[in-house]
């Protein structure tokens, strides 16, 4: 009895159910495509992880008419409403920074400390917030405050008609300790890496398709 049954040669199974072969070749590129991909994010992790942290803390001062100046209640307003872009802009200077280096007791200069600290006012009132940038936490909120503290006695100093304030203010919103830092950005940084890594792994596989391997080479 003759067997009429058929051996099927390599090249034929290797075929798949709809009568194409599979290509090793593009199995190849894709794994190195996605291989390519999670390498980037894997160095942006790395990366990030060796960056030097940084942390923000912010306070907020609030300015107004001194109890008994002798200026009218609503002229020492529409001053302070006035000068209160002035009064954001002391905030960062030696005057205002040196008093509040030695209050914090933190090991840094005037300079350095205007590159790290920002007075913004609040729109239509007379509060501006004060945030400052440090290495660690405690001492970014310990900065805060010092500055905002001592802008309050610089305010006082400076606004005196007669031998009497007629500025004063409070800091309304002490700074909290930071719990996490704002750089580097983890998440930020690994979208980033994928995105780069995307990209790398789009040029191999276009210049895969664009210049294929030869079999056997």
């Amino acid at each position: 009895m003759t067997d009429t049954s058929t051996t099927q040669s390599p090249l034929e199974s290797s075929a798949t159910p709809n009568g194409h072969r599979r290509d090793p070749g593009t199995r190849r590129t894709a794994a190195v495509a996605v291989g390519i991909v999670v390498l980037a994010i894997v160095l942006g992790a790395a990366v990030t992880a060796l960056l030097p942290r940084t942390y923000a803390a912010e306070s907020k001062v609030l300015l107004r008419p001194a109890p008994e100046g002798t200026v009218p209640a609503a002229e020492a307003v529409a001053l302070a409403t006035a000068q209160v872009d002035t009064y954001a802009a002391l905030a960062t200077t030696p005057t205002v920074l040196d008093p509040a280096i030695d209050a914090a007791g933190v090991d840094t200069d005037s300079a350095t400390l205007a590159e790290d600290t920002s007075a913004t006012p609040v729109p239509k009132t007379t509060i501006i917030t004060i945030t400052v940038s440090a290495g660690q936490a405690r001492e970014a909120a310990e900065l805060s405050n010092a500055v905002a503290e001592n802008l309050l006695t610089q305010v006082g100093t400076q606004s005196t008609v007669a031998g009497q304030a007629v500025m004063t203010g409070e800091v309304v919103e002490r700074p909290l300790v930071p719990e996490a830092p704002t750089s580097p950005r983890l998440l930020l940084n690994l979208l980033a890496a994928a995105a780069v890594g995307l990209a790398v792994a789009g040029v191999f596989v276009w210049l895969r398709l664009r210049f294929p391997r030869r079999s056997g080479v």
